[in-house]
């Protein structure tokens, strides 16, 4: 059994890490810590765990349990910090061979290779499990892909050897995506019944997107993306459209041999919706080929294959459990 903490456990993402954790069948203890919160109880900010007798402890209350895993779910740019400030003691928990870390923000996601050098002492691996699997399994650190990095990967790597043109991909995504904090476009009377495009070709996923691709900004195929606010809470839907010379069947068979071992990639005939994966760790891709163009349409839930949920798969390959432990969600439609 595994001893799990969450840093960060009153934002989006560590509540739906203690939804996950509370649950699983191979975690004993669950951990929650803020440093917002430190004191109240856990039902009190997310109050669907109303029957929770958990309490948010104070960060550097940390050390004082023998953890297994902890999550960090800062805010970007907190976690560097945060193991900077924790250096001698994180270092000296995974020396040991138990201790395993994984990182939600954007903070180690792409880590140069002149930057890994420099400081080997944190090798954190990428955790895009349909890409890094087996070099999961057997890291100390892993750095969770952001949300949008996750559905535009896995709409293109299928068909990125066959990738010679620029790449022009929409995408939507819920008001979850930009936090708990609440800003200007992400109160209802915003959102509801409003669509906006936003962070249009500049979107900070596209760095790992590249990165996972191997793709440099001066010389391989331009990604060219427009993400947009959509009204709703949490889904994301993104359609590539890519050049191609092949028959739908022939796209359908490419992308069905690439997923076929990972579980939580489907392929399907039929049109994507995000009813179909809200509240799943389940990402859904459907293709259309029409005059020469193929276009992916990837579905994912941004809070749990997007984050959350693909923290638990990845705590579940670094703890030798089956992939899947915990993660068998069914939406609610």
């Amino acid at each position: 059994m595994i001893k799990v903490g969450i840093l960060g456990a009153a934002g989006y993402t560590g509540g739906e890490l203690l939804r996950l954790l509370l649950a699983h069948p191979f975690v004993s203890e669950v951990a929650a810590y803020s440093r917002s919160q430190a004191g109240k109880q856990v039902r009190e900010i997310h109050d669907d765990l109303h029957d929770l007798e958990l309490v948010f402890q104070a960060a550097d209350q940390i050390w004082s349990t023998r953890l297994d895993v902890l999550f960090l779910a800062l805010g970007h740019g907190e976690s560097k910090k945060w193991i900077s400030e924790n250096r001698d003691r994180v270092l000296a928990l995974t020396q040991e061979g138990s201790f395993k870390l994984i990182d939600l923000t954007q903070d180690f996601r792409v880590v140069e290779e002149d930057l890994r050098a420099q400081n080997p002492e944190f090798p954190f691996i990428y955790g895009l499990p349909e890409v890094n699997r087996e070099q999961i399994r057997s890291a100390s650190f892993v750095a969770n892909p952001g949300c949008f990095a996750t559905a535009l990967q896995l709409s293109l790597l299928p068909f990125r050897q066959y990738i010679t043109d620029d790449v022009q991909i929409t995408g939507i995504t819920g008001s979850t995506g930009a936090g708990q904090n609440p800003v200007p476009t992400t109160h209802y009377s915003w959102r509801s019944e409003n669509v906006q495009p936003y962070k249009v070709l500049t979107h900070q996923h596209l760095h790992e997107v590249r990165h996972t691709l191997g793709w440099t900004a001066s010389t391989d195929p331009k990604i060219h993306f427009t993400p947009w606010r959509g009204p709703f809470s949490r889904g994301i839907l993104v359609s590539a459209y890519l050049k191609w010379q092949g028959s739908q069947a022939e796209a359908m068979a490419l992308a069905s041999e690439f997923f076929a071992s990972h579980p939580f990639v489907q392929v399907q005939d039929s049109p994507v919706h995000l009813r179909q994966v809200v509240g799943t760790n389940v990402t859904l891709i459907s293709l259309t080929v029409e005059e020469g163009c193929l276009v992916v349409h990837t579905a994912l839930d941004n809070l749990l294959k997007g984050a959350s949920g693909q923290a638990v798969q990845n705590m579940n390959l670094m703890t030798g459990l089956d992939e899947t432990s915990g993660l068998r969600l069914k939406t609610v439609r």
